[in-house]
């Protein structure tokens, strides 16, 4: 009762908010075509600025450095591997990635599902037994942020699914751009933000509608396509959303245009 009395109570504020500020950013555009349906918005002017990357940072790998850097976590070149990147918390959905991935080592055997985070590897290893899963299929690594881009690297394609809600139409996942800029194919889910638009527009993965054993197994059967994909197109698409340049001169303008310069 206290936090739903919260919510109404600034619910009520935040259109006051809206209706008062000068400019708004929304992360999506999904955000944004939700704002203007509410029913008191005055049409606040809105300049959307997703989450952007330092493409300098997120660079396309040469293979030997991506070679390089699975032999030091002891993968195979023969295995496939799957990442996520990023913490876990409540919002992303441990179980499901792990489901799919049990699904996915039916056809790939020998494929290795990399953790990049700063979680505690007992997170993850307590969900294994569930999916028929060993501790040897997963390898759980902590980075600090100059060297997430080598050990993402060593990934054929990233997977992350995030718990769809009313508030997750407005999020930009910041991992979604990193990935994309160095040129990896990411299977994620529908209903977040503008990610399912971007996967497409970007030629940079797919999105599922539903998360269930059906829904699995069809990505599973989209996995050699993903693994085609052209690195290079990936990146320069992924440019046109995420690029922290452009995010930066897209706040300018809208400092600009509020100043009156």
């Amino acid at each position: 009762p206290l936090y739903n009395l919260a919510y109404k109570t600034y619910k009520k504020k935040e259109i006051n908010y809206v209706n008062q500020a000068d400019y708004l950013i929304a992360l999506s555009k999904a955000g944004e075509k939700e704002m203007k349906k509410w029913p008191n918005f005055r049409q606040t002017p809105i300049q959307i600025i997703p989450c952007s990357t330092d493409f300098d940072l997120f660079f396309l790998t040469k293979k030997s450095i991506q070679q390089q850097y699975r032999k030091k976590l002891g993968f195979d070149t023969k295995n496939l591997i799957i990442s996520y990147l990023g913490s876990i918390g409540t919002w992303y959905l441990l179980d499901g990635m792990l489901h799919f991935f049990a699904i996915l080592k039916e056809k790939y055997p020998t494929a290795k599902f990399l953790f990049i985070t700063g979680e505690k590897p007992i997170v993850i290893y307590k969900h294994l037994p569930n999916f028929n899963l060993q501790k040897s299929d997963v390898h759980i690594i902590s980075a600090a942020r100059q060297d997430v881009p080598n050990l993402l690297s060593v990934s054929d394609i990233s997977l992350f699914f995030i718990k769809t809600s009313y508030s997750k139409i407005a999020c930009s996942p910041t991992k979604l751009g990193e990935i994309l800029a160095m040129g990896i194919p990411v299977i994620a889910n529908k209903n977040v933000g503008d990610v399912a638009e971007i996967l497409e527009q970007t030629k940079g993965g797919i999105t599922l509608e539903q998360l269930n054993e059906n829904s699995f197994r069809e990505a599973v059967t989209n996995i050699t396509n993903l693994l085609k994909k052209d690195a290079v197109t990936i990146r320069n698409n992924a440019k046109k959303y995420y690029d922290l340049q452009l995010g930066a001169a897209k706040y300018a303008s809208v400092y600009q245009k509020i100043l009156g310069k």
